[in-house]
């Protein structure tokens, strides 16, 4: 799997919230978690935004610039992961002092990361 990042840089996405539509740079997003039908997206910048915007639009927008789904509610980009731990047949992933599980069936996408 080839990471190309270079695409990040620059590109900005439009993020509706309840009273006001806020642009977020694309290579500061650093995960995006649903619950329900709100989309949390975390970023470097500021506090989280809360979207009703569902996770499966963000994914087909983000999907070419790297962004990666690792279980069934998370988003993740690759390029803030700080550290991979790998216990009991389970990955977990640090980004931004969170801890992030990663499904059996993604799991794939880290086996290049393992020692």
């Amino acid at each position: 799997m080839n990471f190309d990042f270079s695409k990040q840089i620059g590109k900005k996405i439009a993020v509706c919230e309840k009273t006001r539509t806020t642009l977020i740079g694309i290579d500061t997003i650093t995960h995006l978690i649903c619950d329900c039908y709100v989309t949390t997206l975390y970023h470097t910048d500021q506090e989280p935004i809360s979207s009703s915007k569902l996770l499966k639009h963000f994914e087909v927008e983000l999907n070419e610039f790297g962004f990666l789904r690792v279980n069934n509610n998370t988003i993740i980009n690759p390029n803030h992961i700080s550290g991979i731990e790998f216990s009991c047949q389970r990955k977990i992933l640090h980004i931004n002092h969170s801890e992030i599980k990663v499904s059996r069936r993604r799991a794939y996408l880290f086996k290049k990361f393992q020692k």
